[in-house]
């Protein structure tokens, strides 16, 4: 059973897309990956064979390409996925969105739902 603070987490729904991007770490600015695996208006999971810790500071850059707006965003490493359990397809970090003003949310989720459909529940 879900509790009230797991549905909290994930109010956004997440849309699989393959997508480019750039995340940098803050701390040193190297590279962290160039794929998004999935996005959402809270947060993306990208795709990384890097080591990076839960909490950490990252920067992220991206044209949504329906409207074609870039977005530079602070985010912070909210899961690293190790790919280890047989419904992770490859290894990532789940990205939370920092810095994202809630006009810019609301215009990347419209795009995101016309775009692409929805993931279905992990479980």
């Amino acid at each position: 059973m879900k509790d009230s603070s797991t549905k909290s987490r994930r109010s956004s729904t997440r849309r699989p897309l393959r997508m480019s991007c750039e995340a940098v770490r803050e701390r040193d600015f190297s590279l962290l990956g160039r794929v998004v695996v999935d996005m959402s208006g809270t947060g993306m999971l990208l795709r990384t064979d890097k080591h990076i810790l839960t909490g950490e500071p990252v920067i992220v850059s991206f044209v949504e390409p329906a409207s074609g707006q870039w977005f530079d965003l602070q985010t912070t490493v909210a899961r690293v996925v190790h790919g280890r359990r047989k419904r992770d397809a490859e290894r990532g970090v789940a990205l939370s969105f920092d810095s994202l003003a809630d006009g810019d949310r609301t215009m990347l989720e419209s795009a995101l739902h016309k775009r692409v459909p929805r993931l279905p529940s992990a479980r």
